[in-house]
């Protein structure tokens, strides 16, 4: 009896020990394809690939307030969250406000997404100058650079910077780049 009992404890162990280097591998390997591709090649890495002012919301003597979509890029084999994002927003080289995008947004494995925001730019009470950046709309070469927050399944938190340039400054005046 003690003879068996004993039997079914080293089973127990050896299930209990191969579960735990199972695990473990699988740990490591993801930490190993996520890292690998983020030092190697961005192509590999979750991303902002994309960055479009779309439009116009609203237009007053304060300011106009530009609809900004940003499009993520997940080619890795795990789901990730978005958390947030803060940046900050240029317009032909010069400073134009502060934003942040707020709202989590969940990235399948090997898909995209887009997620927009509304951008207040101040006009300082001048509405012929809020009238001029709708004029130049097409004409403007954006820049947004700023951080995102990610949660990678088994990694936890990781924070990237980006750095998009999208309008006349590109090549056709629509493409977009950006860099993580």
């Amino acid at each position: 009896m003690a003879s068996s009992s004993s039997s079914r404890e080293r089973k127990g162990w050896a299930i209990f020990l191969f579960l735990t280097i199972v695990i473990l591998s699988y740990v490591v390997w993801v930490h190993t394809v996520v890292s690998a591709s983020s030092e190697v090649s961005n192509e590999n890495a979750v991303s902002i690939s994309g960055l479009h002012v779309s439009g116009i919301r609203a237009i007053n003597e304060s300011g106009v307030i530009f609809y900004i979509q940003f499009q993520v890029n997940n080619p890795t084999p795990l789901s990730v969250k978005l958390v947030n994002a803060s940046y900050y927003l240029y317009g032909n080289g010069i400073f134009l406000g502060k934003g942040e995008i707020g709202q989590a947004i969940d990235i399948p494995a090997g898909s995209k997404a887009v997620v927009g925001t509304n951008q207040m730019v101040s006009t300082g009470g001048s509405l012929r100058l809020g009238l001029s950046y709708v004029a130049q709309l097409g004409n403007i070469a954006w820049r947004v650079k700023g951080n995102a927050t990610l949660n990678v399944p088994f990694l936890g938190i990781t924070i990237a910077q980006f750095n998009c340039v999208s309008g006349s400054s590109s090549s056709n005046g629509d493409s977009t780049s950006c860099v993580l």
